[in-house]
């Protein structure tokens, strides 16, 4: 993102939940790739940065729904 641009829509956001969520549960058993911790939380991350209250809850939602869906 350059200085001065637009901030990331709802929609960005809460795809990156998605993936953030589906990332996260790869980083714990049954898949087990440890590595992905940490990216899994820097893309959460960046999808809550800035956000408004209520686009952050519902980002950390979808992101816990496709977490445990996976698991």
């Amino acid at each position: 993102m350059s200085i001065g641009s637009a901030p990331p829509s709802g929609l960005l956001r809460i795809g990156g939940a998605v993936a953030g969520g589906f990332v996260l549960a790869a980083s714990f058993p049954p898949y087990d790739v440890t590595i992905l911790g940490p990216v899994a939380v820097a893309v959460l991350t960046l999808c809550w940065h800035g956000a408004r209250l209520r686009t952050a809850l519902l980002a950390g939602f979808v992101a816990g729904l496709s977490f445990w869906g996976v698991l």
